[in-house]
């Protein structure tokens, strides 16, 4: 896709299912540019080497150092950024201004390790404290340099999820019900079995919303090995989400695995 164009289909998808899938986001000489970055680090999630300049104070202590080639890849990538106009699909996705927060790498080594498992990000609170609000998150687009599917690295998402996510932190967070784990799946799930919980939830919860994550994950307690919610997905293509949403990285069993990804947010929290 040499000229991503923004479109409002796109942008919908997420908002109603909380992700979406973009085939060949990259053309091939870009997947190739992209590929000869990554593959100079190849080093596991959140390694400092793996991580890109995105604002001028970040460019200015890379200067510093004298880490030219940093200063070179990095600027290739945020050219990538602005020609697929990630920016204007964030401003549109959040409904007002956003920023680039991260641009980094993500190697993953042949493994049958489940990378993650079920989880949401910015789980709300720590050491039993809130932390952010509610409606505060961030925009994820991960750019797939392999080719992954079911078992090689791919990404599962529960679509929809999102919006249960985001009721159950509004109400945590206008108090009207306690302080719950809500990072990992199982967690939510072991709450939810409980009679009370799950009452109190039903009262407060938008129906269609709360059936709709109840069947998703009774289906999951049925069907532990299931595709359901896999994306495959081959060299060049992208996936566009709300990290609200519950997801998960599968194990990779058959090859290594390489992401470029781009974070984005709100420019200022609400």
């Amino acid at each position: 896709m040499n000229n991503f164009n923004l479109d409002n289909k796109l942008v919908n998808q997420i908002n109603s299912h909380g992700i979406a899938k973009v085939r060949n986001f990259l053309d091939f000489d870009e997947i190739k540019d992209v590929k000869e970055i990554l593959n100079f680090y190849k080093k596991p999630k959140a390694h400092p080497d793996t991580i890109f300049p995105v604002k001028t104070t970040n460019y200015l202590v890379k200067l510093l150092k004298l880490d030219i080639r940093k200063i070179l890849f990095s600027l290739k990538l945020n050219q990538i950024c602005k020609k697929k106009k990630l920016m204007e699909l964030s401003d549109e996705f959040f409904k007002t201004s956003s920023k680039l927060n991260m641009i980094d790498g993500y190697y993953a080594k042949k493994s049958n390790a489940n990378i993650l498992e079920w989880h949401c990000d910015q789980p709300f609170f720590i050491d039993d404290k809130i932390e952010n609000r509610h409606d505060n998150r961030s925009l994820k687009v991960f750019i797939y340099l392999t080719k992954v599917f079911k078992d090689n690295g791919c990404m599962s998402y529960i679509p929809g999820s999102q919006k249960f996510v985001y009721q159950i932190k509004k109400l945590i967070f206008e108090k009207k019900i306690p302080l719950i784990k809500l990072k990992f799946l199982s967690d939510l799930n072991s709450w939810l079995d409980n009679k009370y919980n799950f009452e109190l939830i039903q009262k407060n919860i938008d129906n269609e919303i709360l059936n709709d994550f109840l069947k998703s994950i009774n289906f999951l307690k049925n069907n532990k090995d299931t595709n359901q919610f896999d994306y495959d997905m081959n060299e060049g293509d992208a996936i566009i989400f709300d990290e609200n949403g519950f997801h998960k990285g599968t194990k990779t069993l058959f090859t290594d695995r390489l992401v470029l990804r781009y974070h984005f947010s709100r420019k200022s929290k609400i």
